[in-house]
């Protein structure tokens, strides 16, 4: 049966209605009586969050809320941004785009509903590395340069959807001679204003204001003064050893539109002790974008070892540390896990390749739940919808899951996302529709 989502109190006041895909369109490797929302401890934590996405969607309210932050974080299922732009659609956001970084810039991939185009070479440092060559913030990433020639180009796509009137550059420079402007589509050259980027309060913030709305918008650097040889091994390119430099860890396009705003934070190969690595900037600027909800979908990877490497318990106490940082910057934050997909283990190379189902899998989804109990949180147990140890099989036979046993394809990326807005908002109606 579809699933109707109504955002009103009276229901004799004309509401819109956002239609579900019925369960019953579903393939069948996906187990349906494992697509609902779990929530093993208190409803009450969830409720903080549809409280206020119930206020903003009510017209009826006499203080509507201005806006509803979500946040979904975590590795190569995040960064590649598939599956958040399904969710992200999917609750139709009125709001703004999130935080936006240049993957490509860096020589690794992104999500395909911005562009940044670059010049001159830039350096990535992310958190996967043990030791970063930069300070890293709520992207996970950094891109660095010392070359005068270096430029970034956001473009923002749906035909002005998101367009923006004011840009916030997150980062740092060398000193005080290199200074960040933007370059508009008609050629204006903006400075930062020093007012409203001192009252962002967020160390390394420089706030641009439009004159009219755009989706594109140039970053260059002023007080950079090497010329480095496009043919430079990016490995060897050391930037911060350079006298001047600058560093970007992403860019916040905003509006004065009220809505839910939808921020993805993703870094190939990132685990619970990844993010760890992110500074104090993590909760700067978060702070910028304070989530009244969290998506995990952080865990993949800290399984993916042999199984006595595995350790449920730190494995829990990673995440509160994380949690525990996000509620410094909103102690009423909701929470979700996305229990890991099934994966398999590979072996061996070439001809001899093989995989062995990730046993680690179930005792991570079992983590996640107790942790969605501490925190009276909810879970999409992925983990069971797929059909559970072994499953990624059938998946892949199916081509919604790649070779690797590990990442969806695009049809694959949608299903799930699908079932995890469904999730969502099958919760949310049960106390907002009759």
């Amino acid at each position: 049966m579809t699933i109707f989502l109504l955002f009103c109190i009276d229901l004799s006041v004309p509401v819109r209605t956002y239609a579900l895909h019925p369960a019953e369109d579903y393939p069948s490797v996906v187990l349906k009586r494992h697509i609902h929302l779990l929530v093993p401890g208190s409803e009450n934590g969830l409720r903080t969050f549809y409280d206020k996405l119930h206020a903003l969607r009510s017209d009826s309210l006499p203080t509507p809320s201005e806006k509803v932050n979500i946040l979904h974080i975590g590795g190569s299922h995040v960064q590649g941004g598939e599956l958040s732009n399904i969710i992200r659609m999917q609750f139709e956001p009125s709001g703004d785009r999130g935080l936006c970084f240049p993957f490509r810039a860096i020589r690794t991939n992104g999500p395909s509903y911005y562009r940044f185009d670059y010049t001159g070479i830039w350096k990535g440092s992310r958190n996967v590395s043990k030791q970063p060559d930069a300070e890293l913030g709520l992207a996970g990433a950094a891109a660095i340069t010392s070359d005068k020639e270096a430029t970034l180009t956001l473009r923002l796509r749906d035909n002005g959807k998101w367009d923006f009137t004011q840009l916030t550059v997150l980062g740092e420079t060398s000193d005080p001679s290199v200074i960040p402007f933007l370059i508009t589509q008609r050629g204006d050259t903006l400075w930062a204003d020093p007012i409203l980027s001192r009252i962002a309060d967020v160390e390394g913030v420089w706030v641009f204001q439009f004159f009219s709305p755009d989706s594109v918008a140039t970053l260059g650097v002023r007080g950079l003064t090497r010329t480095v040889n496009p043919t430079i091994n990016r490995k060897e390119y050391l930037p911060l050893e350079d006298r001047h430099y600058f560093i970007l860890r992403g860019m916040i396009p905003e509006s004065l539109r009220h809505g839910i705003t939808y921020t993805e934070a993703g870094i190939n190969g990132a685990s619970l002790e990844s993010w760890a690595r992110c500074n104090y900037h993590f909760e700067q600027e978060l702070s910028l974008l304070p989530p009244d909800l969290v998506i995990f979908g952080i865990g993949i990877n800290d399984a993916y070892v042999p199984y006595e490497e595995f350790k449920p318990e730190v494995f829990k106490e990673r995440y509160r540390q994380l949690i525990k940082r996000i509620q410094a910057v909103n102690p009423n934050c909701s929470f979700i896990w996305l229990t890991n997909n099934d994966s398999a283990i590979r072996h061996g190379r070439g001809r001899k390749r093989y995989y062995t189902p990730n046993k680690n899998g179930v005792r991570a989804q079992a983590a996640m739940k107790q942790l969605a109990e501490e925190y009276n949180g909810g879970v999409v147990d992925v983990f069971a919808l797929m059909g559970g140890l072994g499953s990624a099989e059938k998946w892949i036979k199916q081509d919604l899951m790649k070779a690797d046993h590990i990442h969806f394809t695009k049809e694959g990326y949608q299903l799930i996302g699908n079932i995890i807005y469904n999730a969502i908002a099958e919760d949310y109606a049960k106390y907002y529709v009759d």
